[in-house]
């Protein structure tokens, strides 16, 4: 079905107010922004229709999605909360609510209105919060200047996100796919992203935002209070779905602990310790977590007395909170590459399974694993042909498909090969001893075998200047003269 409009901005018009002598208000700088976001994406302006609630015609069938600016201006006028009802209501009719599995119902929070006093519909949905608050009245602070510094971690991180989902919809709406969409990691798999106190929420957003750019689906992506009926059986539900878990921990939990009210972050961890110790508990295989779980709680927390922090310390000694998790208190771009590596793992020992019979056919050869970035391809290949001349099989990286793909296929060749060969050329040392790195983990990959030799072969003209890590870890370290390749080697071979 083709739409007149991508976008109707549903908005009460007393929250479009002149903020400053621009005489621009609230929702049209917000519409203005939203609109610079998404021709960046689309490469074209989005149709946006703006409404106030005053059109006396239904309006809500002209287009794709609506976004629901919402406060206690709109929440409290009857307009305005017809308008989205009805917008709703002509979805559900329909059964087009979403469109392959992407929500076409929005709603923006321009300051905070409690749940209960969504309209009908939008309750269940997760907002984006473009409003400040104050942690130490709780109570929330109306954003009027977008440019303070103060504001990027919560009015522009969450536009961001917003502009990505409507582009998403849009794009898919054409019959074409979103660019981020196509040969991700994680299309059509399931993380759960546990709901954290207020003064995490910045900090869960920018996981949230990077584990749906690597294309999984965020769970729960649906409001639920602490107190809903069936709140357990909700968690494990989803919980189901997912590959893994990840928590946040703050010292302000602790209010809550010293009142003995549980809030749904501590609710959700619970329940979540259960549902892993279970599944693991039932995994034959120990070498790793059927259901992997992550606690962070971040090392600059800043507890605002001494009883938050030893609220922490108990936590972190809670057999029962902490079961099957790793509790990390590190900086979060650690937490998030801790992350992606525990999902490389997952998909690799998935992908081991579905392509061992192909990729771990054993040729009866000695094994080589030529390990060698795109850019070297070209010059790796002359060592990759001495070497199959010379009786060896060769495996090399793969450099198509998506980087998770590359990822897992480097994975399963460590897992084969009974020799490795990392080649230095135009690389970094640094890439050279993450390479490396690799080498020494493969028994966390499922590697089996002894590996019988490792060596790090530096092209003519290249330095490789610090030795000591390789060293430390018994990798030779070999100088192409350019001259005799075979002679190069022999010091490689010799141990094969």
């Amino acid at each position: 079905m083709k739409f007149e409009y991508d976008i109707l901005i549903s908005f009460s018009s007393a929250d479009d107010k002149p903020l400053d002598k621009t005489q621009r208000g609230w929702v049209n700088s917000f519409q203005d922004f939203l609109e610079r976001l998404l021709t960046q994406l689309m490469g074209e302006k989005p149709k946006i229709l703006i409404s106030d609630g005053s059109s006396a015609s239904d309006i809500s069938s002209k287009a794709l999605t609506m976004v629901s600016i919402l406060s206690p201006n709109y929440v409290e006028s009857v307009p305005h909360v017809r308008e989205a009802e009805t917008f709703y209501r002509n979805l559900e009719k329909s059964n087009s609510l979403q469109q392959d599995g992407l929500n076409r119902i929005f709603k923006v929070l321009k300051s905070y209105v409690p749940t209960n006093k969504h309209p009908e519909g939008l309750r269940d949905l997760i907002g984006y919060n473009l409003y400040n608050i104050n942690y130490i009245t709780g109570e929330s602070i109306e954003i009027t200047d977008f440019f303070e510094a103060d504001v990027e971690n919560t009015y522009w991180l969450r536009l961001v996100d917003l502009a990505h989902d409507l582009y998403d919809i849009i794009i898919t709406s054409r019959d074409k796919k979103s660019e981020h969409l196509l040969n991700v990691a994680g299309a059509n798999e399931y993380i759960y992203l546990a709901n954290s106190a207020r003064d995490l929420a910045v900090q869960r957003d920018v996981i949230k935002r990077e584990l749906q750019r690597h294309g999984y689906t965020v769970l729960p992506n649906y409001s639920i209070p602490a107190d809903a009926k069936d709140l357990e059986t909700k968690i494990i539900g989803d919980l189901e779905k997912c590959k893994l878990s990840i928590h946040f921990i703050s010292g302000s939990a602790y209010n809550k602990a010293e009142e003995k009210i549980k809030g749904l972050p501590e609710i959700q961890n619970e329940v979540a310790a259960n549902f892993s110790s279970s599944k693991n508990d039932k995994n034959p295989n120990k070498d790793f977590m059927e259901f992997p779980r992550f606690i962070w709680i971040p090392p600059d927390s800043k507890v605002s007395d001494e009883q938050q922090k030893i609220f922490i310390e108990n936590f972190k000694r809670d057999a029962q909170l902490v079961s099957s998790a790793d509790v990390l208190s590190i900086p979060l771009e650690e937490l998030k590459a801790i992350i992606r590596n525990e999902l490389y793992e997952i998909n690799a020992r998935k992908s081991n399974v579905a392509n061992q019979s192909t990729l771990l056919h054993d040729s009866g050869k000695t094994c080589i694993y030529l390990v060698c970035d795109k850019m070297d391809s070209v010059e790796s290949k002359k060592i990759a042909d001495h070497l199959s001349v010379s009786g060896y099989e060769v495996i090399t990286p793969e450099f198509s498909g998506t980087i998770l793909e590359s990822r897992q296929i480097h994975q399963l060749n460590l897992n084969k090969c009974d020799a490795v060969l990392i080649y230095m050329n135009h690389v970094s040392e640094k890439w050279v001893n993450s390479k490396a790195h690799d080498v020494l983990k493969s028994p966390g990959f499922g590697r089996k075998k002894i590996m019988r030799n490792k060596v790090v072969l530096v092209e003519k003209g290249v330095k490789l200047r610090d030795h000591i890590f390789l060293r430390e870890h018994d990798f030779q370290v070999l100088h192409n003269s350019g001259d005799f390749l075979s002679e190069t080697l022999r010091p490689f071979t010799a141990k094969l």
